[in-house]
């Protein structure tokens, strides 16, 4: 499924999982400037979850501008009116959770806080884990649509756990114990790290005269005039962060159907 920028409201009879479903796949709008922008907001490769959770952050940010008629002008079908989908977002567990794949004797512990990567927009990962040998530990590592294969080096006993040890790409630590050929499956999600008004003081820099004219037109006119004048004169941020992300949504909707 192909579909223009994911930033309008969630429909009230299916909510977040129609906006953004798991075979989403965002539009390229072929303007640089649109691109560097979505990128820092979504990241460069966001995974379902963490796109899910952004658009939780700044659709309260619109939703609180009174903005909302802008969105609706273009698809009066969308709302942000089903408080359970938000709630069972926000109220999801994020946490590290491991599965045994045999049922080989065997111990693992694992300690530490996955943090989501905003930059990649990333907030899952999980490891497959194997003990080789008693001194040899196979962690194959998946992150979105990528894949490392590791080998540690690392006393294992049969009884007890060895040392710990930092799984890839993550804070999370890991000590196991057993005998060879012993697999688990470990998994870990969290939230976006940035918050609304961190995200604000990331994006807001990078709005210069000439991505201003990509945002909003040379002489823009109708919902595109409006949130220019917004994003030029009103003193709020929630405002002039929304004039910013529905500019972004609407030329990237022109540029899709374009």
């Amino acid at each position: 499924m192909r579909d223009w920028f994911p930033i309008y409201l969630v429909n009230k009879a299916v909510g977040l999982n129609e906006i953004a479903p798991y075979n989403f796949i965002a539009v390229d709008t072929q303007t640089p400037e649109l691109e560097m922008l979505r990128s820092r907001i979504f990241g460069t490769e966001p995974d379902t979850l963490f796109i899910k959770c952004r658009l939780c952050q700044l659709l309260s940010i619109v939703y609180n501008s009174d903005l909302l008629k802008i969105v609706l002008s273009e698809d009066d079908r969308l709302t942000w009116t089903n408080k359970n989908n938000v709630a069972d977002l926000v109220n999801k567990s994020f946490e590290i959770v491991s599965h045994a794949l045999n049922t080989i004797a065997g111990d693992i512990k694992v300690t530490g806080q996955h943090q989501a990567n905003d930059s990649e927009g990333s907030t899952f990962i999980q490891w497959l884990i194997e003990i080789v040998d008693s001194e040899t530990l196979k962690i194959i590592t998946q992150q979105g649509y990528s894949t490392w294969t590791t080998l540690k080096t690392l006393t294992i006993p049969e009884e007890g756990l060895s040392t710990s040890i930092l799984l890839p790409r993550s804070t999370v630590q890991l000590a196991v114990g057993g005998q060879a050929t012993k697999k688990w499956l470990i998994t870990a999600s969290s939230r976006p790290r940035l918050d609304v008004w961190a995200l604000w003081l990331l994006i807001s820099p990078l709005i210069t005269s000439d991505i201003e004219t990509v945002l909003f037109g040379e002489e823009p006119t109708g919902n595109l005039l409006t949130l220019k004048n917004v994003w030029q004169l009103h003193w709020s941020f929630l405002y002039r962060f929304s004039a910013v992300l529905l500019a972004i949504a609407l030329q990237t909707k022109e540029k899709a159907n374009g």
